[in-house]
């Protein structure tokens, strides 16, 4: 049985946007393993009712039903062994809590209305009120302009771009789960949104444009909400 995926989609199904899930999809693609991603909304809650939890990403392998980002990526570097494993883990793990707690929600801050906007109009409703109850405010007052997010933005992604002007990947000379954790925030503003964060010389974007293009292009083929409907 094919390994499935249940990933977060836009009005547009084809359009997955979700950071979390993405690092998922890539770290199956680094395992070189065939995966169907399931598209579910976010008012759709009961379909994953099965894994006992509510949120996203689910993995499900024949009978196993693994749940969160990190575990997923712990539980193919156990169950399915490659010459170099996704994670390090306490390189990958400061990783992981700089960016879930000063990149990603900064970038998401960027987006919050690209997001409102795309996902479908049954989600609006849970979207906003759970974002404003998160962030103690309404989406319009939420959203930081761009210019501002943006130089705010290079500040927070220094320590990375120093690393990438010494070395192609974060993992080194060929990616890891580290690079999957750092790219995902920026992967969500590329499906949802127009904003550009980074000139074409910047470490960064270079680093980011080989993301895209890992995997026969996993990422950068993927539809964005500029995409033709499929």
């Amino acid at each position: 049985m094919t390994i499935q995926i249940y990933d977060l989609a836009a009005a547009n199904s084809e359009v997955r946007f979700s950071p979390f899930c993405w690092r998922v999809k890539l770290a199956l693609a680094f395992k070189g393993l065939k995966f169907e991603s399931i598209p579910i909304r976010f008012v759709e809650k009961n379909r994953i009712a099965f894994s006992g939890q509510k949120l996203l990403p689910v993995l499900v392998d024949n009978e196993k039903v693994i749940v969160d980002s990190w575990d997923i990526a712990r539980y193919l570097d156990k169950f399915y062994p490659t010459e170099s494993n996704l994670l390090l883990e306490n390189q990958s793990k400061l990783l992981n809590y700089y960016t879930q707690l000063s990149v990603q929600p900064l970038i998401l801050k960027m987006v919050i209305l690209d997001i409102f906007n795309c996902i479908d109009v049954g989600d609006r409703d849970y979207f906003r009120t759970s974002r404003e109850a998160r962030f103690g405010n309404s989406l319009e007052l939420i959203k930081i302009p761009a210019e501002q997010g943006i130089l705010l933005l290079q500040q927070v992604l220094q320590p990375i771009r120093l690393i990438l002007q010494e070395q192609p990947f974060l993992g080194g000379n060929t990616p890891d789960y580290q690079d999957f954790i750092a790219a995902s925030p920026l992967l969500m503003t590329r499906f949802v949104s127009s904003l550009q964060f980074f000139e074409p010389t910047d470490p960064i974007f270079i680093w980011l444009e080989k993301i895209l293009d890992l995997y026969g292009g996993l990422a950068r083929n993927s539809p964005t909400i500029y995409s033709k409907e499929i």
